[in-house]
């Protein structure tokens, strides 16, 4: 947490369970750029949940 992740809280040792991973809307194209260029677009995939 201490450095400023997307994901950071994700990471809270406050959550008692598995992290729950929904991006801020603003910020959901820099955390796919930011995989894409770490991992390459070849080792990354995206998944949605809908739920009606």
């Amino acid at each position: 947490m201490k450095w400023n992740l997307l994901f950071e809280r994700f990471l809270a040792p406050e959550r008692d369970g598995p992290p729950d991973i929904d991006i801020e809307s603003d910020r959901r194209e820099e955390a796919i750029q930011y995989v894409y260029e770490k991992h390459s677009r070849f080792h990354a995939a995206q998944v949605a949940n809908v739920i009606t």
